[in-house]
Order: C-alpha cells, then sequence, then structure tokens
C-alpha cells in the first residue's frame, strides 16, 4: 500500500534520477562484472561502470544490499550523457532525495552527478 506520500510500495521506496557523466572517465553505463568486481573502492579514470559509481555514491545512504539501476539508455566507455534517466530502491523508508543528491554531488571528483533525484510510486524499467 502506498502512504500519503506516494513514498512506499510494499515495504520499500522507490527514486528516478537524472544523471550526467564525463564519458572518458568510466567504462561504460552498464554494471561491468570485469571492471565492477575488481575488488577495489578506489576509483580511477575508466576503472568503474557509471551503475558502478552511482550504487557506491548512494550506498551509505541506502539498505546494505546492492540494488540494481533500471535505466531507459545506456552509454559504451567515453561517451557523455546528460539528464540520463534511472531508477533504484532501498528497503529504508526514511532517506530523503536531497541526501541522495549530496551524496552523489560529494562523491570524487570526475564521477557523476545528480540533476534531480525524486520519489516515484515504483521504480520503473524503462522510462
Amino acid at each position: 500500500a502506498l502512504d500519503g506520500n506516494n513514498k512506499q510500495r510494499l515495504g520499500r521506496a522507490a527514486y528516478k534520477a537524472r544523471v550526467w557523466y564525463h564519458g572518458p572517465s568510466f567504462a561504460g553505463f552498464a554494471w561491468n562484472a570485469a571492471t565492477d568486481n575488481a575488488g577495489t573502492t578506489t576509483w580511477t579514470p575508466g576503472s568503474w561502470s557509471v551503475s558502478r559509481a552511482l550504487t557506491h555514491a548512494w550506498a551509505p545512504l541506502l539498505d546494505k544490499e546492492t540494488r540494481p539501476i533500471a535505466s531507459a539508455g545506456r552509454t559504451d566507455r567515453g561517451v557523455h550523457a546528460v539528464a540520463s534517466a534511472v531508477s533504484f530502491w532501498t528497503k529504508r523508508l526514511d532517506v530523503d532525495v536531497a541526501d541522495i543528491e549530496r551524496a552523489v554531488a560529494n562523491s570524487p571528483p570526475g564521477r557523476v552527478g545528480a540533476l534531480r533525484v525524486t520519489h516515484v510510486t515504483s521504480a520503473p524499467h524503462s522510462f
């Protein structure tokens, strides 16, 4: 059931974000087992996917499990994006969108930025 603010559905909160990123800084948008599972927590240009950078930025705010990010599109290595739509969810119902935006903005330079984060009634699979 939804609460009065449409923030929870079946015990989870869903979000939509518009993100930007500098393409040469990443190994493409999609999670990549070869680069993202390397076990490193230190980002270097081209070593992580955009998905890994996003989940790393907001992980301290969300629950411990890494959730997949759904996106309307994705880019290859070296390709920039502006206002790319992504969605994700968490079992934590007390996370504010401003905190997510701030976490992404405060992630190390060269990674990724969130233009806007909003609550949605459920995490869409495409936009």
